[in-house]
C-alpha cells in the first residue's frame, strides 16, 4: 500500500483469496514480533456491538480502512492487537479476488497463528468466553508444565495458538 509521500508502508502477501500477511515497515511493538493478528466477520457493526455488550473495549464505531473493508481494533487480555474485519463487495479484497495467486505458492492456507500468552485464564476469559473460540489441544515440552493451547475459531478448522 502506497504512502502518500512515496514509497511503501504496507505490502500484502496474499495467501487465497480471503488469507493475507501484512508486512509493516515499523519499529518492533515487543509483543512477540507481530503488528497484529485479525480475524474475519460477517459483519464488523454486530460483532462491535456484541463486544461492547460483553465489556471488551471496543472502538465508538466501526471504520473503514485504506483497503475499503470494515474493521475495527481491541485488544485482547495480553495487549495484542486485534483487528475484526468485515469484507465489503467494493473493497480492494473483492476486486483482487482470484488474482496474484501464482501456481508456486507455497500454501494456499493459513491454518494457525500463534501468539505469547502470559496469563492464560484471561486469555480464555477474552477468546473462549466472549469470542467463542473452543479448546481443543493443550500440551507441554515437560511434564510438569503447560506450554501450548490450541483455541479453534468459531464455525471453522483454523486456529490460534497461546504459547505460554
Amino acid at each position: 500500500m502506497p504512502n502518500k509521500g512515496g514509497g511503501g508502508v504496507l505490502a500484502f502477501i496474499k495467501v487465497n483469496d480471503h488469507q493475507y500477511f501484512e508486512i509493516f515497515n515499523e519499529k518492533d511493538r515487543g509483543e512477540g514480533q507481530l503488528n497484529h493478528i485479525w480475524f474475519y466477520t460477517d459483519n464488523a457493526d454486530p460483532m462491535r456491538d456484541y463486544l461492547t455488550s460483553k465489556g471488551a473495549p471496543a472502538p465508538d464505531k466501526v471504520g473503514r480502512g485504506q483497503t475499503r473493508n470494515k474493521n475495527f481494533n481491541i485488544k485482547d487480555s495480553g495487549g495484542h492487537i486485534v483487528e475484526i474485519v468485515g469484507y465489503q463487495r467494493d473493497s480492494w479484497t473483492a476486486r483482487e479476488a482470484g488474482k496474484f495467486l501464482p501456481s508456486t505458492c507455497i500454501s494456499t492456507h493459513i491454518m494457525h497463528v500463534g501468539v505469547l500468552v502470559g496469563d492464560l485464564d484471561k486469555a480464555m476469559a477474552f477468546y473462549q468466553d466472549i469470542l467463542g473460540f473452543k479448546e481443543f489441544w493443550h500440551g507441554s515440552g515437560s511434564s510438569n508444565m503447560l506450554s501450548w493451547v490450541n483455541m479453534r475459531v468459531p464455525e471453522g478448522e483454523d486456529y490460534l495458538e497461546f504459547m505460554l
